[in-house]
């Protein structure tokens, strides 16, 4: 079982009545399989329990210079920070 690939977008659902709409990379709209719906539920509850994890590790990862121009973990730090930005403004 896997989940919608990535980047996802959600929308109004006008057809359904349904507040969000899911949309996936290729522009199909949530019309899927059992598992793959499955999954994708198994995933977006896990998302309050990520965004969690991704700000203990931005702060970590900010210890250890990774907010720094030539810092060890610069790259793993700019893609936490641009993770929780999106999590957080869309």
């Amino acid at each position: 079982m896997t989940y919608t690939p990535a980047p996802w977008k959600i929308a109004p659902d006008y057809v359904s009545g349904n507040t969000y709409a899911l949309w996936d990379k290729y522009g199909n709209y949530g019309d899927t399989d059992i598992d793959t719906m499955d999954a994708n539920a198994r995933l977006i509850s896990a998302a309050p329990l990520m965004l969690q994890a991704l700000e203990a590790a931005l702060v970590a990862l900010g210890r250890e210079g990774g907010n720094t121009a030539r810092g060890k973990y610069r790259g793993q730090w700019i893609l936490c920070r641009d993770a929780l930005e999106k999590a957080r403004k869309g």
